[in-house]
């Protein structure tokens, strides 16, 4: 939400269209909200007592009848333009029309992006489990490639022991048994 003034052109079109309010905020759920008008400049905290059902728009009546005419009128009086009057004027209607349509898309695009930011994180979770799965069969792998070298080592070099053993004369090359020293 930005804090900043109205230019005179953005005013006159809160005026002519009837947009006075600019955002609606949340904050404890189906309790208390903030209702900006202008801008951002001004804002009036509606809280839901616990006999009433909250409702949204309802809340949205009062925060403009609240704004609008609380030098004019009691609680009473407010409570009473914000049921029976102001629901029936078109300005009015469009107005916090609007004001729900802008909050919902609102509402809808945090939804979506908390939604996308779950799915990057999965995708990233996935991609790590694969790099490490990578990374432990290329360690099996490579285990098992030394294993066989080691192996061919052995066998050659105890082929070359049996060889020199058997050119001295330590080993029959028939049966390949060590004879007495």
């Amino acid at each position: 939400m930005d804090t900043g003034f109205l230019t005179d052109t953005q005013l006159l079109d809160h005026f002519l269209n009837r947009n006075f309010i600019s955002d609606i905020e949340i904050i404890v759920p189906n309790k208390v909200v903030k209702i900006y008008f202008l801008g951002n400049m001004y804002y009036e905290k509606m809280v839901c007592s616990d006999e009433d059902t909250f409702d949204l728009e309802r809340c949205c009546y009062l925060a403009l009848a609240k704004h609008f005419y609380r030098e004019d009128y009691t609680m009473e009086g407010i409570e009473w333009l914000a049921t029976y009057h102001l629901p029936f004027l078109k300005d009015w209607n469009i107005c916090v029309k609007n004001a729900l349509k802008n909050f919902y898309r609102k509402e809808e695009e945090k939804r979506k992006e908390e939604e996308d930011q779950k799915e990057k994180e999965r995708i990233a979770e996935s991609k790590r489990q694969k790099k490490i799965a990578y990374k432990k069969r290329r360690e099996e792998r490579v285990k098992e490639e030394r294993a066989k070298a080691l192996s061919d080592e052995y066998a050659i070099a105890l082929d070359t022991l049996y060889k020199e053993l058997t050119k001295r004369g330590f080993i029959n090359s028939e049966d390949r048994e060590c004879s007495d020293f």
